[in-house]
């Protein structure tokens, strides 16, 4: 019973993380050294 608990958790998490991971590679992708255009990137993620 925890078993199927702590799959549905596990699988929860991968999408999650893969979102994640795609969000920040955008953000950085998009910015480059253009500090002054891109506040998401800086404030998140300096």
């Amino acid at each position: 019973m925890i078993e199927f608990f702590i799959f549905r958790i596990v699988l929860g998490l991968i999408p999650i993380t893969l979102a994640v991971l795609f969000v920040t590679d955008y953000l950085q992708y998009g910015c480059g050294d253009q500090l002054d255009l891109c506040l998401i990137n800086i404030y998140f993620f300096d």
